[in-house]
């Protein structure tokens, strides 16, 4: 069985994207692409695509893929793994949190955010919620992508 980072890599194996850090606000500006099998043979470039006023889209990015696999280790201990990811081609921030490695920061389609962390069960039952939130260039905030577990009260501890 895969891990959720196994599967996250596996779905971005073959994407490759290009980012230039300028402002193209109002240029004009020429496109195509290429392909890429696994061999890393490539195709013919596509034909040109022209796009005379370049604009910035800063609606709200799509909500991110957010993946957890919780692990009851069976000695009161709960391992989280968390893997997030967003393919908003609008999305130039990324936060996640809810787990020890949080991040919050800079981001590009694609990208890939992972975390694990090892929760023990206590004298109460405790709440995690890990979330994930993409940005456009304007803080404009995507749907969050959210994940909640209760991990039970230590059946040991006395109410």
């Amino acid at each position: 069985m895969l891990t959720c980072h196994e599967r996250a890599q596996a779905l971005w194996v073959h994407l490759w994207l290009r980012y230039v850090p300028e402002n193209s606000v109002g240029k004009e500006a020429d496109f195509r692409v290429r392909w890429f099998n696994g061999d890393g043979e490539a195709s013919y470039f596509s034909d040109v695509v022209n796009v005379p006023d370049m604009q910035i889209d800063n609606s709200a990015p799509a909500e991110p893929y957010l993946d957890v696999q919780v692990t009851d280790n069976g000695v009161g201990d709960y391992t989280f793994d968390a893997v997030a990811h967003s393919t908003a081609m609008n999305m130039v921030r990324f936060v996640f949190t809810g787990l020890a490695s949080n991040y919050d920061g800079d981001a590009r389609p694609g990208q890939t955010f992972t975390a694990n962390e090892t929760i023990s069960n206590g004298p109460v039952e405790q709440t995690v919620t890990i979330t994930a939130t993409a940005y456009s260039s304007n803080g404009t905030p995507s749907p969050v992508a959210t994940f909640t577990y209760v991990i039970p009260q230590d059946p040991n501890v006395p109410d």
